[in-house]
């Protein structure tokens, strides 16, 4: 068995969230997870799920808080998406040190940074693609499992993107397009 740590976000439905719900949760085997109340209904969890595999880990979790909550839906798995100093905390770097990696200006790793998923005046990478580059770079080693973690997540987010696209036909065309001139 293996301990995997991950956050659920979820949107709620109002009229869902109590006390009763909180110790519903408990009792419905969320009590791996620290539960948050942050913004007006969403729901988050910070699970810490001992699991043979990770998508295991995760599934389980997800039908543990709908025997609770049957309304609610997956909004984000995290971390996925992490801005350079949020990069920089997870991994135990300064922001600055994180910079020079991502501008190229480390001379010991001989593979560029990878490039970020969102591009912008704050640009956001997927974490699992910089923790498979460090473990490449020898910069940091993160154990497969993290790593694994971090894939299944960004994996799980792009499902649930599917699910929510605005016009699943014009997604399937401009899927096509792109495998045509890839």
């Amino acid at each position: 068995m293996n301990e995997y740590d991950f956050d659920l976000i979820f949107k709620l439905d109002d009229r869902e969230l109590s006390d009763n719900c909180l110790d519903s949760l408990f009792d419905a085997g969320c009590d791996d997870a620290t539960i948050s109340i942050g913004m007006k209904g969403y729901l988050g969890l910070n699970f810490c799920r001992n699991s043979n595999d990770i998508k295991t880990a995760i599934s389980t979790a997800i039908n543990d808080v709908l025997k609770v909550l049957p309304h609610a839906q997956l909004e984000r798995a995290e971390p996925d998406l992490l801005n350079l100093s949020e990069l920089a905390f997870f991994f135990n770097f300064t922001k600055q040190n994180m910079r020079k990696y991502a501008r190229g200006e480390i001379t010991s790793v001989t593979n560029q940074f990878p490039k970020p998923a969102i591009a912008g005046k704050t640009s956001y990478w997927h974490v699992a693609e910089i923790a498979q580059w460090f473990n490449e770079q020898s910069v940091r080693e993160i154990n497969s499992s993290k790593i694994d973690t971090l894939f299944a997540l960004w994996s799980l987010n792009q499902a649930n993107d599917i699910l929510h696209q605005p016009n699943p036909e014009m997604t399937e065309s401009f899927t096509s397009l792109l495998k045509s001139v890839a």
